[in-house]
């Protein structure tokens, strides 16, 4: 995924850049399904938390990754762009 949004991103490619946003769906609920097992599982506490804190810290890069495609596919009038220069006039 790494090297797919680095591509989407350099080549300006839109297809790629959408097909990241499929993946990022799919691990999303991939990683919410391993939370929830490990919640339901005989693990010991380290070994859940562990579990856990990996899950969730991968689907926060995947959603930094789609970031960066979001930023390939929508014009940045559409992006979550702050001015405070703007703000402050």
């Amino acid at each position: 995924l790494f090297d797919q949004t680095k591509d989407a991103f350099i080549d300006a490619n839109e297809e790629k850049a959408r097909s990241t946003w499929d993946y990022h769906r799919r691990i999303n609920t991939t990683c919410d399904k391993i939370v929830a097992d490990v919640a339901r599982s005989d693990l010991s506490v380290n070994e859940a938390v562990c579990l856990a804190l990996v899950a969730r810290h991968f689907k926060r890069i995947v959603s930094h990754l789609v970031n960066i495609a979001t930023s390939v596919v929508l014009p940045l009038s559409d992006l979550d762009y702050f001015d405070e220069t703007r703000e402050n006039q």
